[in-house]
């Protein structure tokens, strides 16, 4: 338990002064938590940005995006390659219409699952970052950051490895706020510190516990 504490307490702490703002970790309404997790898939969140404001500026509802063409959508994701993601973008605004989602609605994990698009990391993602809510987000950081510093190697897709998922399951905050404020600190300490390639080691505060090879 003194290990969990260590790694709560310097990923929080390393995140009240280093995480950046983005939108979606603050979203104003549901329609674009969902818009922005579509769009991060397989995607940096730095070249999301420009074309999420863009999107949202264009499109602020899901009213309006339901009346766009496809054609008229990828024009405006471009830039964000994975050119299948306009018709997912689509068939979400189709489904909050049909389905008369709105904000005044708590979705759980479950329900999210259904809208087109979202699926087990983006449900948990939308749950954490717009209802503010405990989750357990497992995707490539996660997967990256438990072999890193446990130093352990998982058979088959790490994703869905049921010992991986429990270890992250502890390690997160049982308290809904102090949860997403180590969700978010988690994110950017693994895009600018526990990278996918040359992790920045000397400057990891975790770096004296952790078990990762190369430092």
């Amino acid at each position: 338990m003194k290990l969990i504490k260590k790694i709560r307490y310097h990923l929080i702490s390393w995140g009240e002064i280093n995480n950046d703002y983005f939108p979606w970790r603050n979203p104003e309404s549901l329609y674009e938590s969902v818009v922005a997790e579509i769009m991060l898939i397989r995607t940096p969140a730095e070249q999301v940005l420009p074309v999420y404001n863009k999107f949202i500026n264009k499109f602020p509802k899901a009213g309006v995006l339901a009346k766009a063409t496809i054609d008229d959508i990828e024009k405006e994701i471009k830039e964000l390659g994975l050119k299948w993601r306009a018709k997912r973008l689509k068939d979400m605004s189709l489904y909050f219409i049909n389905n008369s989602i709105s904000d005044k609605i708590n979705l759980s994990i479950e329900e999210l699952k259904q809208i087109p698009g979202v699926g087990d990391y983006a449900s948990s993602a939308i749950f954490t970052f717009y209802y503010s809510k405990r989750s357990v987000p497992v995707d490539s950081n996660t997967v990256r950051f438990i072999k890193r510093f446990y130093g352990r190697e998982f058979k088959g897709e790490a994703r869905r490895n049921k010992e991986l998922y429990n270890i992250i399951n502890e390690i997160i905050p049982d308290e809904d706020d102090t949860a997403v404020k180590f969700n978010e600190s988690f994110l950017d300490f693994m895009r600018k510190v526990c990278q996918p390639r040359d992790p920045n080691c000397i400057t990891c505060s975790l770096r004296d516990i952790c078990s990762y090879p190369e430092f």
